[in-house]
């Protein structure tokens, strides 16, 4: 990896209500405060639902295929929203705090991915939290759906 920055942590804050996958949001406070520049800049996060079968972006720093190499550049994949329902039938997980996103097989995320953003119209909509049957599988990968979590993560903002 070329640049990029190491911080130290301050403190680390996570969701009281974390457990088998659901809720899966944490603040990472950190020691000293970011300085935004043409290349760290704040994301807006989202109100709203995606609409079913919209395209969302995806990007991170995991493993390109299961047991693979971790990449040299960050990775970005375009991926479709599901419905909670359609997340209920995929994957067995339809629940109001996840959104399901689906792609081809030997697409989505990996190992290395938790964490990453999902945007819809330059919104953070979601972060990765988890896979079904390992990367590339042809399942849909969980997301914490950032509208359903808004309210907890601007109480637990550190102003």
């Amino acid at each position: 990896m070329v640049g990029g920055l190491l911080l130290k942590l301050k403190r680390i804050i996570v969701n009281k209500t974390y457990g088998n996958f659901l809720n899966d949001v944490a603040l990472l406070e950190l020691e000293t405060p970011l300085t935004f520049t043409d290349y760290i800049k704040p994301i807006e996060m989202a109100d709203e639902e995606v609409p079913t079968g919209s395209e969302v972006i995806i990007s991170g720093w995991g493993r390109l295929y299961t047991g693979g190499p971790i990449p040299q550049r960050l990775q970005w994949n375009t991926v479709k929203a599901l419905t909670t329902d359609e997340c209920g039938t995929a994957i067995g997980m339809g629940y109001d705090s996840l959104i399901c996103l689906a792609h081809p097989a030997n697409n989505g995320a990996c190992n290395g991915d938790s964490g990453g953003p999902a945007t819809y119209n330059g919104k953070l909509v979601g972060v990765a939290g988890f896979v079904v049957d390992g990367c590339g599988s042809s399942n849909p990968d969980g997301y914490a759906k950032v509208a359903h979590h808004k309210e907890w993560i601007l109480e637990n903002m550190t102003p």
